[in-house]
């Protein structure tokens, strides 16, 4: 029985590379080509992190970009949300 969920359509063409941004450093992780297994990176220093995710992209079919959003326990957002709401906006200008 194939899987037609949209997880595995994303796995079929690549990585999922996750992003935890932050002001000074940032968080990566990738999955494995299926997406079963995530593994950690070397964390990057923001001011480097385009360039960085370039280079992944490039590396390696990346399937899906994951960029985390900072909450509270109670869903409530918390000091960090705008930072990562301007990232997102570059992000989303950088990789169409």
């Amino acid at each position: 029985m194939e899987d037609n969920s949209p997880w595995a359509q994303a796995s079929a063409k690549g990585r999922a590379l996750a992003i935890d941004y932050g002001t000074a450093r940032t968080g990566l992780a990738w999955t494995d080509p299926l997406g079963l297994i995530a593994t950690a990176l070397p964390g990057c220093p923001t001011r480097e992190l385009l360039p960085r995710l370039r280079a992944l992209v490039a590396e390696g079919p990346v399937a899906q970009l994951v960029l985390g959003r900072p909450a509270r326990l109670s869903g409530a957002d918390t000091h960090a949300r705008e930072p990562v709401r301007a990232f997102a906006a570059q992000l989303a200008a950088s990789f169409p």
